[in-house]
């Protein structure tokens, strides 16, 4: 049942008056799911919901009491009364408990937590007050929780000292604490599968992940999430958790190197993302001659086998990826954006057999793809805003017989296409973009004949379009400010 934006009322309609079978305080034997939004003045519920589950309360700030709620599992309280924390502490069946904007709280009721054993997931979200959640909440008593997610608490700069005893903690997230400096010292707990830190502006270590002097791990992490975290300028020693399968790194502007090992021995590596990091000048390289068979693999990114894809963005100083190539055989998609001192691409990406999309953005220092040219397999290949990446034969478009899409474009100088830069007929979408000084189009666009999709914008000195008038281009032309 959910009811909404009932500003005048009070209480919920007593059923029993109307049904003579219903015992009085029972007037919804069967619910098992309600929601109130937005009931500013409703001040009381009926006094017991035998079978009610799921219960969600959203700005009913009068309601300070909640009834009897013996089968309650799931509770949800957004801009609401701060009575109801008091209510929460018996209701030992409840396995996910969310809070959000309750105001006036400076601290969370010592013992508040104690009895909340049942509790798997955990949602702590913009207390505006709130500088510390301490162990006398009753955290070292959640030994079933999986899930904790602190956030939008601007003022929190001290997580739970026992964090490393929930036992069966996997997945934990912290986003919108700009307070927050660091982790507790006694470390996360021994199952944690999934780390996001997000809008952490203060914080400037992360935990640890192996034991120290040892390479055992302290938790099986498998996915790692940093964003928009100024003050970090490192990350925690040595590798990588051998477990992970994403890593994500993003506007972390202060964030100066990688550890030189820290991909050492991630085969299970499946994600990789790093952009917006402007400090960060160089990808980490380690030796792999005890891993691979062939001596001449020292780069990181090699050993990634499970890679699937890989994207590298706004990181302006980046001058190389990889020296010796990148995996081979699962890497999908490849996304370089941003990084304007790049001056070439890893080696040997014509060996990338599961290659099926390149986009290359804003990287004015490249100028030509590796030798070898690009995988037969590639179906989609964008290159905008490389004002010295031009066209040429080199390419090899004609040899990618796979190729349905092409995008092109921002490359200020060009005037026209070199005669002998061949298009394959397999491609059925082109894209030009941003090229003022174009006069031409490719030659021979008639002999594509699989062409379904013509788009042309920003190309103001284009002359001619064909020597003959072609009915069928001309309908799947899109011609956004020439014509």
């Amino acid at each position: 049942m959910k009811i909404k934006c009932c500003e005048e009322l009070i209480a919920l309609p007593n059923l029993s008056r109307a049904y003579d079978s219903l015992e009085q305080g029972t007037e919804f034997p069967y619910l098992c799911e309600l929601s109130i939004w937005t009931c500013p003045n409703l001040k009381e519920l009926p006094s017991l919901f035998l079978s009610l589950q799921v219960l969600e309360i959203n700005e009913c700030q009068e309601l300070a009491e909640l009834p009897k709620l013996p089968s309650i599992r799931e509770l949800e309280f957004e801009k609401c009364n701060k009575g109801v924390l008091q209510n929460i502490v018996g209701l030992t069946s409840v396995t996910h408990l969310h809070l959000n904007q309750i105001p006036q709280i400076p601290s969370l009721p010592e013992g508040f937590l104690q009895h909340l054993t049942a509790l798997e997931e955990l949602q702590i979200a913009h207390f505006s007050e709130i500088t510390t959640l301490s162990n006398e909440i009753g955290f070292p008593n959640l030994l079933h929780l999986k899930r904790l997610e602190i956030l939008g608490c601007p003022f929190l700069h001290e997580l739970p000292q026992c964090l490393h005893k929930l036992s069966s903690l996997k997945e934990f997230k912290v986003s919108g604490c700009p307070s927050l400096v660091s982790f507790p010292g006694t470390g996360l707990p021994s199952m944690l599968r999934g780390l996001e830190i997000k809008d952490c502006e203060a914080l400037q270590f992360l935990p640890e992940w192996k034991m120290q002097n040892s390479n055992k791990l302290l938790f099986p992490l498998e996915y790692l999430v940093i964003e928009d975290c100024s003050s970090l300028k490192s990350l925690p020693r040595g590798e990588l958790p051998s477990t992970l399968k994403q890593l994500e790194i993003k506007d972390c502007i202060n964030l100066e190197c990688l550890p030189k090992d820290m991909i050492h021995n991630n085969t299970c590596l499946e994600i990789l993302k790093i952009s917006g990091c402007h400090s960060v000048t160089s990808f980490p390289k380690a030796d792999y001659q005890q891993l691979c068979p062939l001596p001449l693999l020292p780069d990181g990114l090699h050993n990634l086998v499970h890679l699937h894809h890989l994207e590298v963005t706004e990181c302006p100083l980046l001058q190389s990826i990889t020296e010796f190539g990148l995996p081979n055989s699962m890497l999908q998609s490849i996304k370089i954006s941003g990084c304007g001192s790049l001056k070439s691409l890893p080696n040997r990406m014509h060996s990338l057999t599961s290659l099926q999309e390149l986009c290359i953005e804003s990287c004015s220092n490249l100028v030509s793809f590796p030798e070898g040219g690009l995988p037969t397999n590639l179906l989609s290949l964008s290159i905008l805003d490389c004002e010295n990446f031009k066209p040429s034969f080199e390419w090899g478009l004609h040899r990618l017989t796979c190729l349905n899409s092409l995008a092109f474009g921002g490359c200020q100088g060009l005037v026209s296409f070199p005669e002998d830069w061949l298009l394959p007929t397999s491609l059925s979408s082109l894209q030009l973009h941003r090229l003022p000084n174009l006069e031409f189009l490719p030659r021979r666009l008639n002999n594509l004949t699989s062409l379904d999709n013509l788009e042309i914008s920003e190309c103001d000195r284009i002359k001619l379009f064909l020597k003959r008038s072609n009915r069928r281009c001309f309908k799947i032309l899109k011609f956004w400010d020439i014509l």
